[in-house]
């Protein structure tokens, strides 16, 4: 999935692409210094992983997704 952009709004995941955004469950993650890996599920039956690497966002981005993860139990 090229291009899209994982949201957290009022407790709830999502990734949008294409201007289409769609609610998901994240059910697995690990974080590294240099990567994030999230596993993720969809309503609609479709799954995924996220790659994140350490220059795909901010420091401070990556930093406030790697607690969230970690605040919600997913890593």
């Amino acid at each position: 999935m090229t291009g899209a952009v994982l949201v957290w709004n009022m407790g709830q995941w999502s990734l949008r692409q294409g201007g289409v955004e769609r609610p998901i469950e994240v059910v697995r993650g690990h974080c590294l210094p240099w990567l994030t890996c999230l596993g993720w599920r969809s309503r609609a039956g479709g799954s995924g992983i996220l790659l994140l690497f350490g220059d795909s966002a901010s420091r401070q981005e990556l930093r406030r997704l790697r607690v969230r993860l970690r605040l919600q139990g997913g890593v």
